[in-house]
């Protein structure tokens, strides 16, 4: 949906962009998500990344833990790999108020690192965390507040692969039981002279009972990226299976996405 979702409530998808939706996921669910293309000219990309979401009642706080590996080659340079491990927490401090944090650690790497017996240069990790608040003051709308890259990056990590601080607001409107509206708003906080906004937008329509169709589109203007996404959702009694079409408007191939996730209980 555009890369909306700090304020989607009831997507397991959210605790990338927020983990206060943990509060909102009242069941134990396990994900696997796939993508490959090329995100812009020169670039070619796969990503891998699973998920484990405990959401159950009975669990002293809900919790998950995400890994995602990303293999980068450019036309014009080396490969990378980029591998990302992710702890988060979320809960309700509040009636309607949730607070969740993230933990994680992120690495990149030459691509040939990977396959050798050593082990990367200290200089190629980072651990750093994010906040997320979520206030849902009625069933069909959620807002959501986040601050992402809590630490500075270190000054030996290489300044393309340093995690930038930003924060984010979003907003998720229920319009009916089958049509549903994100929204959210990205400000990096440091290498933006220009005080540039991006903004992420998305919709989801419910056309039948297990089918979902998704649109959206974002502005990267950090970046100088536009793009826009398209998707269908299967929504069976026993698995949730995603489709999406990524493409940006500046050039390149498109992204292809496939998600699979299964609610347990």
């Amino acid at each position: 949906m555009g890369s909306a979702g700090r304020a989607g409530a009831e997507a397991a998808e959210g605790v990338f962009f927020n983990p206060a939706v943990l509060s909102h996921i009242p069941m134990v669910k396990m994900g696997a998500f796939y993508s490959s293309g090329q995100p812009q000219s020169g670039e070619s990309q796969q990503t891998l990344a699973f998920s484990l979401i405990d959401g159950n009642p009975e669990a002293i706080i809900p919790g998950a833990v995400n890994y995602l590996r990303r293999s980068r080659d450019f036309e014009a340079g080396p490969a990378w790999k980029e591998e990302l491990w992710q702890v988060s927490v979320g809960q309700f401090v509040l009636p309607r108020w949730a607070l969740g944090a993230s933990l994680f650690r992120f690495s990149a790497q030459p691509e040939e690192a990977w396959g050798g017996s050593f082990s990367p240069p200290e200089s190629s990790a980072q651990w750093n965390g994010n906040l997320g608040l979520l206030y849902t003051p009625r069933a069909d709308l959620g807002l959501a507040l986040t601050y992402h890259n809590l630490l500075p990056s270190s000054s030996r990590v290489a300044e393309e692969f340093r995690l930038i601080p930003h924060m984010g607001l979003g907003a998720n409107y229920l319009l009916s039981d089958f049509f549903r509206l994100r929204m959210d708003l990205v400000k990096y906080l440091d290498r933006n002279p220009d005080s540039r906004m991006n903004v992420a937008f998305g919709f989801e329509s419910l056309f039948s009972e297990f089918f979902a169709l998704r649109l959206g589109s974002h502005w990267d203007e950090f970046r100088s990226r536009h793009s826009w996404t398209a998707g269908l959702g299967f929504r069976g009694p026993r698995f949730l299976l995603d489709y999406s079409l990524e493409r940006h408007r500046e050039g390149g191939g498109a992204v292809h996405s496939v998600d699979l996730r299964l609610p347990f209980w």
